[in-house]
């Protein structure tokens, strides 16, 4: 515990439960939650990894990850990558326009404030 006039700051150790595996309180409460989306994240992932032929899971995963569906336009708009009046008439959005969806969707994602 560490205590700052009359605040009192700790840390725990929560092995496996988040990323730097610690999770912090000041007088008690939380200073946030835990990031399940990671979480969540790497349980699809490591279970796609330990189940290489199972489908559900591979879907999942990818519906899940915006960052895996560049190529949808639903992600491509909601990023303003493209317009909501544009298709992709070729059907597959150019490299240039997943390089800028990408670029402003780690934007948004570093921006984002979950509920805590």
């Amino acid at each position: 515990m560490l205590k700052f006039g009359g605040l009192n700051f700790t840390a725990i150790h929560t092995p496996g439960h988040t990323v730097g595996h610690v999770s912090y309180f000041l007088d008690g409460a939380s200073l946030g939650a835990p990031d399940w989306h990671e979480y969540a994240m790497n349980n699809l992932e490591f279970a796609c990894h330990l189940e290489p032929d199972n489908e559900k899971a591979r879907e999942k995963y990818e519906w899940y990850n915006p960052y895996l569906r560049l190529n949808k336009q639903s992600i491509l708009r909601a990023v303003g990558a493209i317009s909501s009046d544009e298709t992709e008439a070729l059907g597959s959005p150019s490299d240039e326009v997943r390089a800028q969806a990408l670029s402003e969707l780690r934007t948004q994602k570093d921006g984002f404030k979950y509920i805590q």
